[in-house]
């Protein structure tokens, strides 16, 4: 069902994490329903495998969509949605079905008969560090002053209590309801990271003092971003955690040549402090 030169086509084209085998193929384990069918795009060339576009039909909504959604609700997730290499016959089989997803590569599909672009959201990345304000130089030394430490699963945590925190301080920021919380996104996610725990794709850091976790958040890597995926802290926080959590991770990603992606925000948020600038997401929709 899988091509077997899908992971290599993923590192020449420099894929994101969500366009990797392992996050498509385990996705489709876990989240197809009764009655979707699997409609995997492929091209070659010159008997190579040139292009991907793993896509299903969706029974329920009678929709094409986009195998590695987060959730099964829509989230405009852009280019990790993207057809890896060339894909020469989607818009022909675009043209003959109902669709509805994010791409920053929609205008290179268009005119398709009946098929609408629309903005949905911005996306936030920063390729250097900003400037720190002052309060979060005076909560940085209260964290130190304090034994504040920063504990992460390549180095002190194994993943499972990793991220039995992460969930419980998700919990705590969220509420019991929030997607991550429920399954199959958790046990995906659990199963997943994981698996790229050890070979550092992914990654679980806890701001801690004191024996108490305070934050903590999930990262994704792939060859050119260090992707912020999920997070959690507790309300009473002098510390400014969040903070110390993703500066921490920043410099560790610039250190790497990644560029450090927030993803998805609605609209103008706290991102650009961290020296993150906005780019528009799209989605394209046929009914």
């Amino acid at each position: 069902m899988w091509p077997a030169e899908y992971l290599s086509l993923w590192q020449r084209q420099r894929g994101g994490f969500m366009q990797h085998p392992d996050w498509v193929q385990r996705w489709w384990q876990h989240f197809r329903r009764r009655g979707d069918q699997l409609q995997l795009l492929t091209h070659t060339h010159n008997e190579t495998l040139a292009g991907i576009a793993p896509l299903y039909w969706e029974r329920r909504s009678r929709r094409l969509r986009w195998l590695g959604r987060w959730s099964q609700e829509p989230c405009a997730f852009a280019e990790y949605l993207a057809p890896l290499g060339v894909v020469p016959q989607l818009p022909t089989v675009l043209a003959t079905q109902a669709f509805d997803w994010p791409c920053l590569q929609a205008r290179d599909l268009l005119p398709i008969a009946g098929a609408r672009l629309r903005q949905d959201g911005l996306r936030y990345v920063s390729t250097q560090a900003a400037p720190v304000p002052s309060q979060w130089r005076r909560s940085d030394k209260r964290f130190l002053r304090d034994g504040g430490q920063i504990l992460h699963t390549n180095a002190q945590l194994d993943w499972p209590q990793a991220f039995q925190t992460l969930l419980a301080l998700h919990r705590a920021r969220w509420g019991r309801t929030a997607p991550l919380l429920r399954s199959p996104l958790r046990e995906f996610i659990d199963e997943l990271g994981q698996h790229w725990n050890a070979t550092g794709q992914a990654e679980i850091a806890i701001a801690d003092v004191g024996g108490t976790a305070l934050a903590a958040a999930l990262w994704f890597r792939d060859a050119r971003f260090c992707s912020y995926y999920q997070s959690g802290r507790i309300a009473d926080n002098r510390y400014n955690t969040m903070s110390v959590l993703h500066r921490w991770q920043q410099q560790r990603g610039f250190a790497q040549g990644l560029a450090y992606d927030f993803m998805q925000s609605p609209a103008p948020s706290y991102k650009a402090q961290y020296g993150a600038t906005a780019e528009p997401l799209w989605r394209l929709q046929r009914r």
